[in-house]
């Protein structure tokens, strides 16, 4: 999941679009996902749009060109209405690496000459294009850079003993993975996996045990996880003496639990994360099963939000 990079920008104009345009491209080239801010037309367009964009994105340029000039005596112009309030929300959201940029002449008051007190100005369109190749690489912004949970290091341990909450007891390999936490400021309190559905032969089952899955060395199902740090879930287990099965190691309060996986192949296991304070993260595993499963197993894993 390439970082993604919430562009900011005005397009009122031929000029304007295409600098927004050039961004976007130079940026993909650069390994991002680029997002170009429209104009939008309803309360729901900002709602699924400019909001819903802004909270999953993992970065910020904020680009204010000139308006209509607003003084009789003096070269003072104002800013662009969209684009300052999406500043706003971007500075709810807490961008901690943003880059900004305003043309000579815009007027800055009240909160927004303290948001942007940093911002670089530039007097002509032609000059956007370098000032932001030359701030994302001075920022060291890194397109493998997420603000956001991601899903990480699929591990099968070795054989254990597994005796959950309901009574069942199993002696198998475990698949483990790990959820890290980018952010250095913000907690992802109440963190809970669950599985959705799976896909084995081009067909979609739905999950049969939508239940919380087991926190790793713990005997929850839900955790916080710490700024800058991570935590690990117990998603699978293959069980030693029956290896055909796999059972998902959830709170689903049942004995005996019945295993979501008995047959041999390639399975893709779609799991999402809550937590509080992040957007919902989905988590889709491919597994290649053939009875047997070893330490080195054949797992990967992308995320998405």
């Amino acid at each position: 999941m390439p970082g993604k990079v919430f562009i900011s920008c005005g397009q009122a104009n031929p000029k304007e679009k295409e600098v927004a345009k050039k961004l976007e491209d130079w940026l993909r080239t650069e390994g991002f996902s680029p997002y170009v801010a429209i104009r939008t037309q309803s309360i729901n367009d900002v709602n699924s749009g400019i909001i819903g964009n802004l909270k999953n994105s993992d970065y910020y340029i904020f680009i204010d060109f000139r308006r209509e000039k607003i003084s009789c005596f003096k070269k003072i112009y104002r800013g662009s209405l969209f684009t300052n309030q999406e500043l706003a929300i971007a500075y709810y959201l807490g961008f901690d690496n943003a880059i900004f940029f305003q043309q000579t002449g815009v007027k800055r008051d009240g909160l927004l000459n303290y948001m942007i007190s940093n911002s670089t100005l530039f007097n002509d369109h032609t000059d956007v294009f370098n000032h932001v190749i030359e701030a994302v690489k001075a920022r060291n912004w890194s397109p493998k850079y997420s603000r956001h949970l991601i899903a990480s290091n699929l591990i099968w341990t070795k054989n254990i003993q597994y005796n959950d909450h309901s009574g069942n007891l199993y002696t198998g390999k475990v698949l483990n993975l790990d959820i890290k936490n980018l952010r250095n400021d913000l907690p992802a309190f109440k963190s809970q996996i669950r599985l959705e559905y799976i896909q084995y032969n081009g067909n979609t089952i739905l999950s049969p045990d939508k239940s919380p899955i087991k926190c790793s060395g713990q005997p929850g199902f839900e955790q916080a996880i710490w700024p800058d740090s991570h935590c690990a879930f117990s998603l699978l287990l293959q069980d030693s003496n029956n290896p055909g099965n796999i059972y998902l190691l959830s709170s689903l309060d049942i004995s005996p639990k019945q295993p979501i996986i008995t047959a041999a192949g390639t399975y893709l296991l779609y799991f999402s994360l809550l937590a509080e304070n992040f957007p919902l993260l989905n988590i889709s595993i491919e597994l290649v099963h053939n009875g047997y499963i070893h330490e080195d197993a054949y797992v990967t894993i992308s995320n998405s939000i």
